[in-house]
């Protein structure tokens, strides 16, 4: 019994392979290893406490770059932008077609203008070519039968040498005998229309219904002067209207009018 307690004792003290011996060991060194997983190494931590801001300069510039770009355009926001720019290219199509539109209506205002022009023009010619146009053809004084030229009288023919009619005709005539204007009444004279081409013949009543002898023998021998003025007033067939006046003066020399002055328009 004594010799069984004795190697229970012995085995107990003085393990086998020096298992014993080894396992204070062991533990010191699983101790050490832990602390050092545990603790980091002292260069480390004071390289991460001296310079903090040498990680994030390590950092690559694009991921920087990347991020920046993401807080101003998150993903979110791309379909905003995307109706964003498509607002401005339809802008800037309408804006172009608006330009185009308006050049064209510059053409077009034009081009009607020039047609107004034209039409104008071609209107104008029209009218100056077939418009009526009276004028006084010819002036002569007939002496008449009477020796003593009583019952001469001044007459002036006037002629229509448009191409249309001439309406509502009204002539003025006035003598002027010596210096002195023959008062007389044109109420008298008829309104009329002339042909293209027909003539009127415009007539002073006789010498002896307003002159006296010695007058008329006066003009006959150049001593006394004998002038007219004479207007005609009347509407062409454009309803347009038209005045032309005529002056002249005796000459008892060559027994015959001299015209000295016409106005028309």
């Amino acid at each position: 019994m004594r010799l069984i307690v004795l190697l229970f004792v012995v085995i107990t003290l003085f393990p086998p392979n020096g298992q014993e011996y080894n396992r204070p060991n062991q533990h010191r060194n699983e101790t050490k290893d832990k602390e050092k997983a545990a603790t980091p190494p002292s260069s480390a931590v004071a390289g991460a406490i001296e310079n903090p801001a040498s990680a994030e300069k390590k950092a690559p510039a694009k991921e920087e770059s990347k991020d920046v770009w993401q807080k101003v355009f998150p993903p979110e926001s791309w379909p905003n932008w995307g109706l964003f720019l498509a607002a401005i290219i339809t802008a800037g199509i309408a804006l172009k077609t608006l330009g185009t539109i308006r050049e064209q209506s510059a053409h077009t205002e034009i081009a009607a203008k020039a047609a107004a022009k034209s039409s104008e023009t071609a209107e104008l010619t029209l009218r100056v070519a077939q418009r009526a146009d009276i004028l006084l053809q010819m002036v002569n004084l007939s002496k008449g039968s009477d020796p003593s030229h009583g019952d001469a009288q001044v007459t002036l023919y006037f002629k229509n040498f448009g191409n249309t009619r001439a309406y509502r005709v009204r002539f003025e005539l006035k003598l002027i005998v010596a210096g002195k204007p023959w008062p007389s009444d044109n109420s008298d004279l008829p309104v009329v229309t002339i042909g293209a081409g027909d003539g009127f013949p415009l007539k002073t009543p006789p010498f002896a219904n307003f002159l006296k002898p010695e007058i008329i023998n006066g003009i006959m021998s150049n001593g006394v002067q004998l002038r007219f003025e004479s207007s005609c007033a009347y509407m062409d067939a454009f309803g347009i209207p038209h005045t032309a006046i005529h002056c002249g003066e005796w000459i008892a020399s060559s027994q015959s009018f001299r015209v000295t002055s016409a106005e028309t328009d």
